[in-house]
């Protein structure tokens, strides 16, 4: 009996270091993952926890941001888009995700790409709320310096998708084709084609796809495109 009840204590008191350390492990993930991680309580929408790259983005003591909602550190307009998506995310079952938005910090104004999503009881209630923010300021800065350069381009600028749908056309392309940039925006490209071209142009296509590279649109100097009035240009 001496010999079980060891043995009975030795077990316990392997799983409780087993448990120990795996808590150890979740939480050195929670803390030294790159990426802004809070919960908020449901009922409330305060915060119950924030890792430490959340107090950094933030500027944040996690000790100041405990306990307290978004009207504690955000102007009201951001607080009130804040718990407007928190109600409506822990109103529903699934993951939101929001492409950008827009927070004040103590650093200056910061961009965040973040998904939220209901952590509910036995009972099926929610019960806290959980979001994960990534701080895309830089990236979209970025795609901001491109989309000018884009458009300050002199010569005409078209960019297209596979399915041969515009998706970028510049203010040279606009002026030099005569249509405003909404109505190029999802056309077919052959609209800018005249007709007898369209066949050469889906073979042109589907070589390039085949083998996506840098080259030449055709291997003629002059190459025609069609202008809104019919002319070709």
């Amino acid at each position: 009996v001496v010999r079980w009840m060891l043995r009975r204590d030795r077990d316990y008191e392997e799983a409780r270091e087993e448990e120990a350390q795996a808590k150890q492990f979740a939480e050195s993930i929670i803390e030294n993952i790159p990426l802004m991680l809070f919960v908020k309580d449901a009922a409330e929408l305060r915060f119950q926890r924030i890792n430490k790259y959340g107090e950094t983005l933030l500027g944040q003591n996690r000790d100041e941001l405990i306990g307290k909602n978004d009207y504690s550190f955000f102007p009201g307009e951001q607080a009130d888009f804040f718990t407007a998506t928190d109600r409506a995310v822990l109103a529903g079952n699934d993951i939101v995700d929001i492409a950008e938005e827009r927070i004040t910090t103590g650093a200056g104004v910061r961009w965040l790409h973040t998904r939220k999503i209901p952590l509910r009881n036995s009972r099926g209630q929610p019960q806290f709320l959980l979001g994960i923010s990534e701080d895309i300021t830089a990236r979209r800065e970025l795609e901001q310096r491109i989309t000018s350069l884009f458009e300050a381009a002199p010569n005409g600028l078209v960019l297209v998708n596979r399915d041969d749908r515009i998706v970028l056309a510049n203010a040279s392309a606009c002026r030099l084709f005569g249509y405003d940039a909404a109505e190029l925006i999802d056309s077919h490209i052959t609209l800018l084609i005249p007709a007898r071209g369209h066949s050469d142009h889906a073979e042109h296509t589907r070589s390039y796809w085949s083998r996506p590279e840098a080259r030449k649109m055709s291997g003629r100097p002059d190459l025609v495109a069609l202008h809104r009035d019919g002319h070709e240009i």
